[in-house]
């Protein structure tokens, strides 16, 4: 009996150490209704970066003008969300909500010299689409 707990207890210690080397600034434990213990990592919020943008409503799609020139290009990610566009960068990311829903299948983009514009149709999609931009 006691060599079960004592495994047990390390099961437990080693979820809880590997989630500390994850980068994780806590954890949070909790029991289950069957006493399962669930072990999340908590991270650290992603800093907020300076993304320069506009959104204009056309009446059936949204245009979003992106300025990502001082962000590196190879590690940005741009991904189309049904309530707006999240922009994701090494130092943080940065999330542009839009006032309806749009449907992110229908997202294209054309981009020049670091600017990107995006054209989304307005609708209840689900899901999401991330935009890859040549390198």
């Amino acid at each position: 009996m006691d060599d079960d707990f004592e495994r047990y207890f390390y099961t437990i210690f080693n979820r809880m150490m590997n989630a500390f080397s994850s980068g994780a600034l806590g954890v949070k434990i909790s029991i289950g209704p069957n006493g399962d213990v669930h072990i999340d990592p908590i991270k650290p919020p992603r800093r907020k970066i300076y993304v320069p943008f506009e959104v204009v409503d056309a009446g059936e799609e949204y245009l979003v003008t992106l300025d990502i020139r001082h962000l590196p290009r190879r590690a940005t990610s741009i991904r189309v969300l049904p309530d707006g566009v999240l922009v994701t960068a090494p130092k943080g990311e940065r999330f542009i909500y839009f006032r309806e829903l749009v449907d992110p299948s229908t997202a294209s983009y054309e981009e020049r010299d670091g600017i990107v514009e995006l054209h989304v149709r307005k609708g209840s999609g689900e899901g999401e689409k991330v935009i890859r931009l040549p390198q």
